[in-house]
């Protein structure tokens, strides 16, 4: 990749050791640059100004500030959130100024390096290529939203419309008949797809082996994999893999 199509990051945490965080991302592998890393809120303005980044990953709570007061709705929808443990409020105002994601704290590297390689299909643009379900990043319900952003984040786990409706705290009725309703599939229509973009985009990317990609997605055995890939694509994931 060349220099140029680099994501310029900003790193902002409260204290120099919570640094250490992201001392095992590999920026690079995953399109991105570390620009600049800031401790505390002393310089962060006049380096957000500076840098002018295309992404910012910052702890929800700096100096004891919310991050909400601290940034423009602009730098906020450049956002990727860090919070010890991220509620129910918290989830509400991240979506409702548009931030792209969050993460829990302590950061773990790999789901980072997840986070970071759908912020950046969604900053650069989703590739079109790998897409092989369309289906909406968002829509015009806070519930459908925070139910998408849940999906995102765990997709490689077992998710059932019961999870959902725990996370959102809404029944299971009303969560499915909301899907239905606002994106015109099913939750687990919606799921699968998500699961088999992220899964064509594995294939197209890396050189993991179908049962790896398999489990990484969130499909419980290569075989269903294979079937729901089919289905979906009339072509197995190893012909898809073949024809790009």
């Amino acid at each position: 990749m060349r220099d140029s199509n680099y994501l310029k990051v900003v790193t902002i945490v409260n204290e120099a050791a919570s640094l250490q965080q992201f001392s095992g991302v590999e920026w690079s592998g995953s399109g991105y640059t570390l620009a600049s890393a800031v401790t505390g809120t002393g310089e962060m303005a006049e380096i957000l100004k500076t840098v002018n980044p295309d992404l910012v990953i910052s702890e929800i709570t700096l100096d004891g500030r919310s991050v909400f007061e601290l940034l423009d709705p602009d730098e906020i929808r450049r956002t990727i959130l860090i919070a010890p443990g991220i509620g129910y409020d918290e989830i509400r105002r991240a979506l409702e100024l548009q931030a792209l994601d969050y993460i829990a704290e302590p950061v773990d590297v790999r789901e980072l390096e997840k986070t970071l390689a759908r912020v950046r299909e969604r900053i650069g643009g989703r590739n079109e290529a790998y897409t092989v379900c369309d289906i909406p990043e968002k829509a015009n319900n806070f519930l459908i939203n925070q139910s998408i952003a849940y999906i995102r984040q765990n997709y490689e786990r077992p998710i059932s419309l019961y999870d959902l409706s725990q996370h959102t705290k809404s029944s299971e009725n009303h969560l499915s008949t909301l899907f239905k309703e606002v994106l015109g599939i099913n939750f687990l229509q919606y799921l699968n797809s998500y699961r088999l973009n992220q899964a064509a985009r594995l294939l197209g990317e890396t050189n993991k082996n179908i049962n790896e990609i398999a489990r990484e997605c969130g499909f419980p055995t290569p075989s269903y994999f294979t079937k729901l890939f089919r289905r979906y694509t009339d072509m197995t994931p190893k012909e898809y893999r073949d024809s790009l």
